[in-house]
């Protein structure tokens, strides 16, 4: 049994607990993959109601959460925490990266699964991690690369942490996935077919293998080692019938 198949397997058995306890059952942070093949098993799970939640409404990684407030009568309450990560001394800070954080975090021996999305806002970071993992994180996170830092539990709310969008405009034959694809790589479609077939294509959640896939306003692209896309939409076309598109890239 492969690590897909052992992973909806998982998946079958958790959203089976919670149907039979009526209880909420969660799963850690899932990544891009993982949620896409959880996406895909949803007619099987459909019973037991199942939702994706990362904190804010643009969160990348999320946790599975299984059960209904229609069948339980009450809502979940999430295992999610948002820490602030701040310099102690600002003046003598390094410039820190996502990169940066996630090696400090995983440093102290944490899982992947236990953390959530790194936003970065300088000179600060937040970190969503399940609440499990929280006090150990505040107690034990005192340097990220160079730079000693202070973790503490954050005072916002979870949804609070939004994303600093960039505004992309592009100009293409069409909305096809792949067209799109190539223009934001700026790689030949050939090249940007590739892409798609080693995974590294994401619309919605889910991975991307059909590239003549049109877009539509509002879907979200994900292109793996490139970054997260918000199609806004065409504004009309060109005297040579292209195409000037809009979007938002995640920053």
């Amino acid at each position: 049994m492969n690590s897909d198949e052992l992973l909806k397997k998982r998946f079958l058995e958790l959203a089976e607990r919670a149907y039979a306890t009526n209880t909420y059952v969660t799963t850690g942070f899932l990544d891009l993959n993982e949620q896409s093949l959880l996406l895909r098993c949803l007619p099987e799970i459909s019973y037991a109601g199942c939702r994706l939640c990362g904190g804010s409404p643009s969160a990348e990684r999320r946790l599975a959460v299984f059960g209904s407030e229609e069948a339980f009568g009450y809502p979940p309450t999430l295992p999610i925490r948002l820490l602030e990560i701040a310099p102690r001394a600002e003046k003598f800070a390094d410039e820190l990266t996502h990169r940066d954080y996630l090696g400090a975090l995983l440093h102290l021996g944490v899982e992947r699964s236990v953390l959530g999305d790194i936003v970065c806002r300088p000179p600060l970071a937040y970190v969503y991690c399940l609440d499990s993992i929280a006090p150990f994180l505040t107690e034990e996170l005192t340097t990220v690369k160079h730079t000693p830092v202070v973790c503490t539990e954050s005072t916002l709310a979870l949804d609070h942490v939004r994303p600093v969008l960039s505004e992309l405009r592009l100009i293409v034959a069409s909305l096809r996935a792949d067209v799109v694809v190539s223009g934001l790589s700026r790689l030949s479609r050939s090249k940007a077919l590739e892409l798609f077939a080693a995974g590294r294509i994401f619309l919605n959640g889910r991975e991307l293998r059909q590239s003549s896939t049109q877009l539509k306003p509002g879907d979200l692209l994900v292109i793996r080692g490139l970054g997260k896309f918000r199609f806004d939409g065409a504004e009309g076309r060109t005297r040579k019938d292209r195409l000037p598109i809009v979007l938002q890239k995640y920053l």
